[in-house]
C-alpha cells in the first residue's frame, strides 16, 4: 500500500510542476559567488567593504589563566527561566518581499534554511513584520495582483520624504503561515496606527485566522513618541495624546468581531523621549491589562543618523569602535532598562526588546558588519536575557542598512548567480540559539570572567540546578597570542567547601574569524562551518562541525579553555548537551537551490524520498505558478517571483502540499 501510494503522490507533485533534485552538498549543487564577482554591488551599504582599525590591545595584556567558579544549586543572580528563540529578527515591513517572498508560493529557500537552523537549536524562531512603514502600510485581505506580499503605491506619498505607501496583500500572511510550517517560526505582526478611532484591523484579522497559535501578537504603533519629530502627528504629541488614542484604537478594537484574541497587544513600542515609566506613572498598564500582552520597547547602543542642525552623522565610526568593544558597553545599555524590566515583572506582562541592532539608521559603516559586531551582539543579548527580557529582535532593514543579519542580492546579481549574505548578527543569533537552548528552562547568569575584565565577559547557562553551558568572549585583537587568556571552570570544589563536580571533559565550540581582528569582515566560522563570504551563500552551513572535546583536570577540579584574541568560546558541559544545541529532537530539513542557467529557472531541492511518502494534496487545482520551464503558467508567474524563490511545499497531514496557503 505505502509503495502505491508513494507512487500516487509522485505522479501527483511532478504534475503540479515542483521538480524534485537529488539531495546534494554545499559547493556541488550550490551557486556560489564572491563579493569581488560583483564589484557593482558594492555601492549598497549591505556590502560595503569598509574596513575600520580596531582598537589596539589593552597595556598590560589580559592574557593567563584565571579560575572561574561555578556552582551547582544556583548562582547568586541568576536570571528567571528564559523562553526559546530569545534572539530573533525584526523584518521591516517595506523589505518583507525581498527577505520572505514576493508572493505567498514562491518562499525564499535561503531564508528557510536561516529560521530552521535557528529553529533546530532553540525550538522555535521568532520573527516580527513590522517597523515605521507598518505605520500607514494598506492591507488588502482579497490579495493583490499577482498575489504579491508587497507593492508600494507611489501615487501616494507620505511623510516629509515622500514614502511611497505600502499596500500590502494577504498573500504576507500565507507566506508567514507557510514559512511557519517547515521551520516552527512565530511572528510578531505590525498594525497601522494612523487613524487611532477607526484604525484598520484587516492585517490584525487576517494574522489571527491564518497564523493561528504562530501568531505571538500584534504590535501597535511604531515609535509612538517620535511621532511629532517624524510629522507623522501635530505638536505636541506626547503621553496624554497617546493615551487618548490609544484608547479610541482600543475602544474600536475590542468591538472587531473577527478578532477572537482581545489580550493581544504589544505595546508601546517607545524608544527615544517617553515610554513605560511615564506611562507606568499614571496608570497605563493597569487601566489597560486585559487587552496588553507584552510590554516593548525599541532600542539601539549607538546611531548613524544625521544632525538635523549640523547636517552631519551624529556618530563616527572609528571612534565608535572602541566603545564596543567592552563589556561596559553592553552593560550600560541594558542596565538603563533595569527599572522597565521591573516594572514588566510588576504587571506580570513580558519584556520584549522589539527592535535592536548596532546603531539605528542603518547601521554604522564598517562597525555594523564587523566580526566584532557579532561579539557584541552575542554579550548584549546575553545581558538582556539576564536582566529577564522575554526576547530581543535584530533589524534586517534591507540593502540600504548595514546590520543585517542576512540579505538577498538585487536582482541584477542574482541573474549571474549571486546568492545571499550572512551577515555576523545572524551568527550572533545563532550561537545564542543554542546557548539558551529549546527547553524553556534555562537561567543566565553573567559570571565576569577574567577578574571582571571588560574586554572579557562571559556568561553561564543552568538548567534544572546545574551549569549546562557557558559562553566566554575575547573583543581583544591581537595576533601575538599575548592577549588571548584561559579560563580554569570550576564546578564547586574544595575552594567553595563542596565535592568536585567538574566533569571528565569538556565540549568547545569556538566563532572566530581567519583574519585575527574585530574589524574582519565576512567570512566568520562558527565550529569550523562558515555561511560564506559576500553573496555566497544558500543558508545553509558549509564546512564540518568542530566541536572540541578538552580533557578536565579532576583532581584539581578544573577544566581549561583558552579564548582567543579575538572570539568566542561555546562551552557545553557534556556531550548532552553538545548533540542537544544542534537539534531539539524535530526531524532537520533542508531548503536546497541550484541555478541551472543565466535564466536561473531555479527551484527548491526536495528529498525525494519526502516527495514519494507525501499525500499530493493541492496539485493545479491550488492555483500556483509553477517552476517548471514546460508548465503552462511557468512564463507569467516567474516573472512575478524573483529566481531563486521556490514553488512552496508545505508539511500537511505528514506529507507535502504545494499550495499557496495553508487549509483551514
Amino acid at each position: 500500500m505505502r509503495a502505491a501510494l508513494s507512487v500516487l503522490s509522485l505522479a501527483l507533485l511532478a504534475n503540479a510542476g515542483v521538480t524534485i533534485y537529488t539531495q546534494v552538498t554545499f559547493g556541488t549543487g550550490a551557486a556560489t559567488a564572491t563579493g569581488s564577482a560583483f564589484p557593482s554591488v558594492t555601492n549598497a551599504a549591505a556590502f560595503d567593504p569598509t574596513m575600520l582599525i580596531p582598537p589596539p590591545p589593552p597595556n598590560p595584556a589580559v592574557g593567563g589563566a584565571n579560575v572561574v567558579q561555578l556552582l551547582t544549586g544556583a548562582m547568586a543572580n541568576m536570571s528567571a527561566p528564559v523562553q526559546s528563540g530569545f534572539l530573533g529578527f525584526s523584518i521591516e515591513l517595506s523589505v518583507a518581499d525581498q527577505v520572505l517572498g514576493k508572493n505567498g508560493s514562491f518562499i525564499n529557500p535561503q531564508l528557510l534554511n536561516l529560521l530552521e537552523t535557528i529553529s533546530q537549536r532553540a525550538g522555535r524562531c521568532v520573527v516580527r513584520i513590522g517597523g515605521n512603514t507598518q505605520e500607514n502600510a494598506v492591507f488588502f485581505p482579497q490579495g493583490l495582483p499577482n498575489q504579491e506580499t508587497i507593492n508600494k503605491d507611489k501615487s501616494n506619498l507620505t511623510g516629509p520624504t515622500n514614502t511611497p505607501t505600502l499596500q500590502v496583500g494577504i498573500d504576507l500572511i500565507y507566506a508567514m503561515a507557510n514559512i511557519s510550517s517547515l521551520t516552527n517560526t512565530h511572528w510578531f505582526i505590525g498594525a497601522p496606527f494612523d487613524t487611532p478611532a477607526t484604525p484598520r484591523l484587516g492585517i490584525a484579522e487576517a494574522s489571527e485566522r491564518i497564523l493561528g497559535d504562530r501568531l505571538l501578537g500584534l504590535q501597535v504603533g511604531n515609535e509612538p513618541d517620535l511621532f511629532e519629530s517624524h510629522q507623522a502627528r501635530p505638536a505636541p504629541y506626547n503621553v496624554p495624546q497617546y493615551v487618548a488614542e490609544f484608547q479610541e484604537f482600543v475602544n474600536f478594537f475590542k468591538t472587531d468581531s473577527n478578532i477572537q484574541t482581545q489580550k493581544s497587544l504589544i505595546v508601546p513600542n517607545t524608544c527615544c523621549i517617553w515610554g513605560v515609566s511615564e506611562l507606568n506613572e499614571i496608570g497605563f498598564f493597569d487601566t489597560f491589562n486585559d487587552i496588553i500582552k507584552m510590554i516593548a520597547i525599541e532600542q539601539y547602543p549607538s546611531d548613524y543618523c544625521i544632525n538635523a542642525e549640523t547636517g552631519q552623522r551624529n556618530h563616527d565610526p572609528q571612534t565608535e569602535f572602541a566603545t564596543f568593544m567592552t563589556h561596559t558597553n553592553a552593560v550600560t545599555f541594558v542596565s538603563y532598562y533595569l527599572p522597565v524590566s521591573a516594572l514588566a515583572a510588576q504587571h506580570g506582562k513580558p519584556l520584549m526588546m522589539m527592535e535592536t541592532n548596532t546603531a539605528s539608521c542603518g547601521g554604522l559603516p564598517g562597525l555594523s558588519d564587523s566580526f566584532g559586531a557579532a561579539l557584541y551582539l552575542i554579550d548584549v543579548a546575553m545581558q538582556m536575557a539576564w536582566v529577564n527580557f522575554t526576547g530581543a529582535l535584530l533589524h534586517v532593514g534591507g540593502q540600504s542598512t548595514y546590520y543585517n543579519p542576512f540579505t538577498p542580492p538585487p536582482g541584477s546579481v542574482l541573474k549571474r548567480g549571486g546568492q545571499w549574505t550572512i551577515g555576523g548578527p545572524y551568527y550572533a543569533a545563532l550561537i545564542v540559539a543554542e546557548l539558551i537552548g529549546s527547553s524553556g528552562n534555562a537561567q543566565v547568569v553573567d559570571i565576569n570572567p577574567n577578574y571582571g575584565n571588560e574586554y572579557t565577559p562571559g556568561y553561564a547557562v543552568y538548567e534544572n540546578g546545574r551549569p549546562v553551558r557557558a559562553v566566554l568572549i575575547n573583543f581583544i585583537t591581537d595576533p601575538s597570542g599575548a592577549n588571548d587568556y584561559t579560563a580554569q571552570i570550576a564546578i564547586d570544589g574544595s575552594g567553595v567547601g563542596r565535592p568536585n563536580q567538574s566533569p571528565a571533559q569538556i565540549y568547545v565550540r569556538y566563532f572566530l574569524t581567519p583574519q585575527n581582528s574585530t574589524a574582519a569582515k565576512l567570512p566568520f566560522y562558527y565550529g569550523n562551518q562558515t555561511f560564506g563570504n559576500v553573496l555566497e551563500s544558500n543558508g545553509i552551513f558549509q564546512g564540518s562541525l568542530d566541536t572540541k572535546a578538552i580533557p578536565c583536570d579532576q583532581s584539581l577540579n578544573l577544566c581549561s579553555v583558552k579564548i582567543p584574541a579575538p572570539g568566542a568560546a561555546i562551552v557545553f558541559f557534556t556531550k548532552e548537551a553538545a548533540d542537544k544545541s544542534l537539534s531539539n529532537g524535530d526531524p532537520t530539513t533542508i531548503f536546497q537551490t541550484t541555478v541551472s542557467s543565466v535564466d536561473l529557472h531555479n527551484t527548491a531541492t526536495i528529498d525525494p524520498k519526502i516527495l514519494a511518502t507525501s499525500n499530493g494534496y493541492g496539485g493545479r487545482h491550488q492555483e500556483l505558478g509553477s517552476t517548471s520551464s514546460g508548465s503552462s503558467n511557468a512564463a507569467n508567474r516567474l516573472t512575478q517571483a524573483l529566481p531563486g524563490f521556490m514553488v512552496l511545499v508545505t508539511i500537511m497531514a505528514g506529507g507535502f502540499v504545494v499550495g499557496r496557503s495553508l487549509p483551514r
